[in-house]
């Protein structure tokens, strides 16, 4: 049951008995988050305990979140700060403005809220740069040149698990590397710190939202003692988490040159490291051991998984990859998949003429943007869509909705007060893509067309047709120009009745059609749903 936050010392009622009433909230149907928090509740009060009462924002906290980094906020509103997006604050408290992205202008400017995406390190020894001959970005070649642009190549775990999360991971291994060696360098290949005194001083521009971590054998072979091991991938582990990185700690595998000595030294590090994972939830322990581990040549690696004494063969480190993936970002540790919103208000006094966003752009690198129409509600999960491996995430907000409580704001102030990486299942999906129509159409640069996915053909200079439509907000010039499918769009002077017809005017504003000799109509009216707005499905 997932009542994340909640001080399980302030709760009379036994967990278990509210979730057998309840079930997995996982598996709830509905997304409107205040019915579910009434339900729970309700449930409660039935059972006896009225003390439990369950705030929405600890309900839907998302405590597995992988954090955004702000890069820039392009023309919007100075009083904004987009950094504040990406800190966990409200956009609204008590003293007014806390800090959140907001944009009042028009959705064909470059008015976008730029973030980076969330980043992963490998970072150990040779068994963390990879396959013999695949080396890492610190590896010094020859002359003693380190190429930080080096790409990540097949036989690599930064490579796999590149393929498999869509996000950057960067690699830190360097061969034949002790756990002190790495523990030396660690602010500033994990925690991105500079360090002059290293070449080169710095290696990250952000910290990561998680970390592998392959060290031990060099130092077993090293002469290195176990207590030694120990206290270095400790304090890796705690560093990490202290930092919010989460550490996934792989343990140390057989060799082909093992001694009784040796191996004994591997069984003492790697059972100290598995009592480590029992008491440190957030950690994850891949068991690197018992996979590479012949069985009846106990501490000797089994046939075909090694090139040579220590080293996985390039298709082994697909293997690694695949048990990463099944075991850290199945559960511990959020697989990059959706985006969280929030436009949460902590204010004593809740504001009326704030207005929240009710349709917003949002871009992957310059892949071809989404476009949401959001419920005006504090918490949402968008779907995303993306190919290859995504570096920048950017938003922009096109039109807003007028919050229903409260008094004493702008309604020009239209706000998100927190964005991040989720892995949870969006509540919100895309209703279209925006494409930039081409000159060879007519149309000028700038203008958006909004398709909904996967439902029209491609329009470009090589094949011209007609785009007809309605433009979504009051001016065509700043709109997306809606061609498909049901939408909402501007119109606040026509009075409707089922089965009129929508045109296009000189402005592609939407228009009711009273003359059918005159009017091309484009779309079919539904209903009105608020005072501006209308329902309606293009032809």
């Amino acid at each position: 049951m997932a009542l994340n936050n909640i001080d399980e010392n302030s709760i009379d009622l036994e967990l278990q008995e509210i979730s057998e009433k309840i079930g997995d909230l996982s598996e709830l149907k509905t997304t409107n988050k205040t019915d579910i928090v009434s339900s729970i509740n309700e449930v409660v009060t039935q059972l006896g305990n009225v003390s439990l009462q369950i705030e929405e924002k600890f309900l839907f906290q998302d405590d597995k979140r992988l954090n955004l980094s702000f890069i820039s906020d392009e023309g919007h509103l100075t009083i904004f700060d987009g950094s504040k997006a990406v800190n966990g604050n409200y956009a609204i408290n008590s003293s007014g403005a806390s800090g959140y992205i907001s944009n009042s202008t028009a959705v064909s400017n470059a008015n976008w809220v730029n973030f980076g995406m969330p980043i992963g390190v490998a970072i150990g020894d040779s068994t963390a740069e990879g396959h013999p001959g695949a080396h890492g970005r610190l590896h010094s070649d020859s002359s003693g040149t380190v190429d930080l642009n080096r790409p990540n190549t097949p036989g690599q775990l930064s490579y796999h698990l590149e393929l498999q999360l869509g996000i950057r991971v960067f690699n830190h291994g360097i061969g034949g590397q002790t756990s002190q060696q790495v523990r030396d360098r660690w602010h500033r290949d994990v925690l991105a710190q500079e360090d002059l005194t290293l070449t080169p001083s710095k290696t990250l521009e952000k910290k990561p939202g998680f970390v592998s971590i392959s060290v031990g054998i060099n130092d077993i072979f090293g002469g290195v003692t176990v207590e030694t091991i120990i206290d270095n991938v400790e304090y890796m582990i705690d560093s990490a988490l202290s930092n919010g990185i989460r550490p996934i700690v792989f343990n140390v595998s057989p060799h082909k040159l093992n001694t009784p000595a040796s191996i004994e030294k591997i069984k003492q590090y790697n059972s100290w490291l598995l009592s480590k994972s029992k008491i440190t939830p957030d950690m994850v322990l891949i068991d690197y051991y018992s996979v590479t581990n012949d069985i009846t040549n106990d501490g000797y690696p089994k046939a075909g998984v090694f090139v040579d004494n220590i080293h996985p063969t390039k298709s082994f480190y697909e293997v690694m990859a695949k048990k990463v993936m099944d075991e850290a970002f199945s559960g511990k540790i959020t697989r990059p998949k959706n985006l969280g919103f929030s436009t949460a208000i902590d204010a004593t006094s809740s504001p009326s003429s704030l207005a929240r966003p009710e349709m917003i752009i949002v871009k992957i690198n310059e892949q071809t943007p989404l476009i949401y129409r959001i419920p005006n509600t504090p918490y949402e999960i968008l779907e995303l869509q993306w190919t290859g491996i995504a570096d920048k995430i950017s938003i922009k907000i096109v039109s807003s909705q007028q919050v229903t409580e409260g008094n004493n704001y702008a309604v020009n102030r239209k706000y998100i007060s927190e964005v991040w990486i989720t892995g949870k299942e969006s509540t919100v999906k895309a209703i279209g893509k925006v494409e930039t129509l081409p000159t060879a159409l007519g149309v000028e640069q700038g203008r958006f067309t909004l398709i909904r996915a996967g439902v029209h053909d491609s329009v470009n200079a090589e094949n011209p047709r007609i785009v007809t439509g309605v433009a979504a907000e009051t001016t065509s010039a700043n709109s997306p120009i809606i061609t498909k499918g049901l939408a909402y769009v501007y119109n606040s002077a026509d009075t409707f009745n089922e089965g009129d017809y929508i045109f296009a005017s000189a402005t592609a504003r939407a228009s009711k059609v009273t003359d059918m000799t005159v009017q091309n109509p484009v779309a079919k009216y539904i209903k009105r749903l608020e005072t501006n707005y209308i329902l309606v499905e293009l032809l």
